[in-house]
């Protein structure tokens, strides 16, 4: 015995009816991702600024030398000698 379900189902398989609708369904399914995937970009900076992480680089201890590399351009004709010894007083 076939249902009244089944019935409606093969009548708008058969028709436009049922394609609009799946269009339909089918737009609002890829805008709802879209508006998912924009919310979670643009909201990252707000998560990531707002996070009560430590930082990332202890300012009590010297920095290591890869966070001291200035890039191949950058102040060329410098040499890195470490640390200034000297305490500046402060104003």
């Amino acid at each position: 015995m076939v249902d009244g379900l089944t019935l409606l189902i093969v009548e708008l398989s058969d028709s436009r009816l049922y394609g609009e609708l799946m269009s339909k369904a089918r737009n609002a399914l890829v805008a709802t991702g879209l508006l998912v995937f924009a919310g979670a970009g643009l909201s990252f900076p707000f998560l990531f600024v707002k996070s009560k992480n430590r930082p990332i680089i202890d300012s009590s201890k010297p920095l290591p030398p890869q966070a001291t590399f200035r890039g191949p351009y950058v102040n060329t004709g410098s040499r890195d000698i470490g640390p200034d010894p000297t305490n500046y007083p402060k104003k």
